[in-house]
């Protein structure tokens, strides 16, 4: 009965016109609302910012012109507004009867969800001194009408007015956040005083050894003894002994076509068996421990040779083609017998590479035309570079313009997107 009642009292207050009311979450244990409303700059203040939906400012100080205020953001919100009256009947039975009013409708409200905790305190008592003067040049800012005036009459400068401008914003954000100290978690850039070049964090410790080219020897041996141990947990150990046995020099994609898994699968295993050079021309390529091939002339058709597809083709948009190349790991699930596949370490004229920028050895290159370039000095090897190695100078120039030649050519044979 008595829920009947307040179901029907609640329906009669909200068929009537209710108020549209705003909340304001105040931090503050409010005793005196005259005080709480001089903090919020009054009620004209509260409005403005109600209805030009602008952020709304708390001063703790309101008649120091040093404080700095806490800000609010203000929120959409469904809320109503009851006022309750609660009546107990005399005696000790403890029954008592609640009366509810509907006030009005909270439509949105003010949160105060920012830090006040940079603060200036001014070290004058108030905006003028003893003698009747203006204590710093910030009141002449906040007190004079005509400031701008004021302050190029420069009478003020020459009574040694201190200044006392604090900044308008001590920190970026207003919230605490999780903050966790990395000494170089990302790349930046230098000033461009300083050359603007992009800066990249240390790569981590590789156990693969390396060298430059100019480094007068070659490791003789892997960093860490090769023990029965380490060659039962490097499945791929003993296979990969056995290649570079037979050819001292690889790149990743021959020896995934000959191991018959991809690369990444005995990536563990490779600082057991090569080293790399970090440039010249037996750049990322992999060379047996004790092989020097600055000192072996028949090294050179193991040189490798950058193929750089040019940009003005798209290689998105070339069509399958059933004899072009393709990584290993794709042809193992698609071929039984190997022999039948073009692997990518292979470079044909006929096909497209599928990869922009691809790696190849001199030896695999398919084409007549270019082997005659790259042995056009076989048996007048005088020295080695570190541009052309054992080849002769300008060899690797003459290749790229035949690569460019030969790609174009086929981009146009398979109608392919050339911009």
């Amino acid at each position: 009965m008595e829920d009947a009642k307040s179901d029907a009292l609640v329906a009669a207050n909200l068929s009537g016109n209710l108020d549209e009311l705003l909340c304001i979450e105040y931090p503050a244990n409010v005793q005196n609302v005259d005080k709480a409303m001089a903090m919020l700059g009054g009620e004209k203040s509260v409005a403005r910012a109600h209805y030009s939906s602008t952020s709304l400012a708390l001063s703790f100080r309101p008649d120091d012109v040093f404080c700095v205020p806490a800000t609010s953001q203000k929120e959409k919100v469904a809320g109503l507004v009851m006022k309750v009256k609660r009546k107990r009947k005399k005696g000790n039975s403890g029954w008592e009867r609640c009366e509810t009013e509907i006030v009005g409708v909270v439509g949105s409200k003010y949160v105060f969800t920012g830090m006040a905790d940079f603060q200036v305190l001014s070290p004058f008592s108030g905006a003028y001194r003893p003698d009747g003067k203006i204590s710093c040049l910030l009141y002449v800012c906040y007190l004079t009408v005509d400031c701008v005036a004021v302050l190029h009459d420069g009478s003020l400068m020459n009574d040694s007015l201190p200044a006392f401008l604090p900044p308008n914003h001590f920190t970026k954000r207003d919230r605490p956040l999780e903050y966790s100290y990395q000494t170089q978690a990302h790349p930046f850039r230098l000033p461009a005083d300083m050359g603007g070049k992009r800066i990249l964090p240390p790569k981590a410790p590789s156990p693969l050894m390396s060298v430059e080219y100019m480094d007068p020897t070659v490791p003789s041996a892997p960093a860490v003894d090769i023990t029965d141990e380490i060659r039962t947990e490097h499945l791929y150990f003993g296979p990969l002994d056995e290649l570079f046995g037979e050819c001292p020099v690889w790149t990743k994609s021959a020896l995934a076509s000959e191991v018959k898994v991809t690369y990444p699968t005995f990536r563990n295993s490779m600082p057991l068996v090569s080293y790399y050079f970090t440039n010249g021309p037996w750049k990322m390529a992999f060379i047996r421990f004790g092989y020097d091939p600055r000192k072996r002339k028949d090294a050179k058709i193991y040189q490798m040779f950058e193929l750089r597809a040019p940009r003005n083709i798209d290689l998105k948009s070339v069509p399958h083609q059933k004899d072009n190349a393709r990584s290993f790991r794709s042809a193992t699930l698609t071929h039984s017998d190997a022999r039948d596949v073009v692997y990518s370490h292979h470079y044909h004229s006929n096909v497209l590479p599928t990869a922009r920028t691809t790696y190849y050895r001199l030896c695999d290159i398919k084409n007549d035309e270019m082997q005659q370039i790259i042995h056009s000095n076989d048996g007048n090897e005088v020295s080695c570079t570190e541009e052309d190695g054992w080849c002769q100078a300008g060899t690797y120039e003459k290749l790229r313009t035949m690569f460019n030649d030969f790609m174009l050519a086929k981009a146009k044979e398979l109608n392919a997107v050339i911009t």
